[in-house]
């Protein structure tokens, strides 16, 4: 079986059909129950949606920084921040810019494909110290 399932995320409402099965719920009525994975593939479709439609939100920042099995600690780090800033994003108190925001979303986006080459390179920015570098050519 089918049913709707809706994602509220700021003023975005995602809405799809996911499999489902009748349980009962508190009220004693039957209720669709969905399978974790699903909820999770359909979160993908979000993050992908979010990243290519730049839908820039204090929520969607939270959202894709949470896809991107980041804490807030770890990603202040990677953007070379602290994480009190991270938390101000995210709930509104201060701006962040476009470039912040697309790095969290192409964090988020390279996790769901199973890929983690964005998150490296920010680990390995000034890193690297200064000398000569032979490179294969």
């Amino acid at each position: 079986m089918r049913a709707p399932f809706r994602y509220q995320l700021g003023p975005w409402t995602f809405v799809g059909e996911l499999p489902c099965e009748l349980a009962k719920g508190f009220d004693g009525r039957e209720q669709p129950a969905f399978d974790a994975e699903d909820v999770s593939r359909f979160e993908g479709l979000i993050v992908a949606h979010v990243a290519e439609n730049g839908l820039l939100s204090p929520e969607t920042f939270r959202f894709l920084r949470s896809k991107a099995r980041l804490t807030q600690a770890e990603l202040a780090q990677l953007l070379d921040t602290n994480a009190e800033t991270i938390s101000r994003w995210e709930s509104g108190k201060s701006g962040f810019d476009r470039g912040t925001w697309y790095t969290v979303a192409a964090l988020a986006m390279e996790h769901i494909q199973g890929d983690r080459r964005t998150e490296a390179r920010l680990r390995r920015v000034g890193g690297t110290p200064a000398g000569e570098i032979k490179l294969a050519s």
